[in-house]
């Protein structure tokens, strides 16, 4: 009877790790930072039509915060 070894590179799965967290972080930065353009998009056209402030609804987008500062 033959019997199978897994071998498990813990460093390996750490760098891994690491790396999809890096990746994640770098995407919800840029969407953040496309969600703020867009925000300052919308409030220039709404000055431009003569509103000067969105509607407490229009602003009711989620600010994240990214490492204890807050982003957007």
């Amino acid at each position: 009877m033959s019997t199978n070894t897994v071998q498990i590179d813990a460093a390996d799965i750490i760098r891994r790790q690491a790396q999809a967290i890096a990746d994640l972080t770098t995407q919800l930065i840029q969407l953040e930072l496309t969600a703020e353009a867009l925000r300052t998009q919308r409030d220039e056209a709404l000055a431009l039509a003569g509103n000067q402030q969105p509607t407490p609804l229009e602003d009711d987008l989620p600010r994240v915060q990214f490492g204890g500062v807050p982003v957007g």
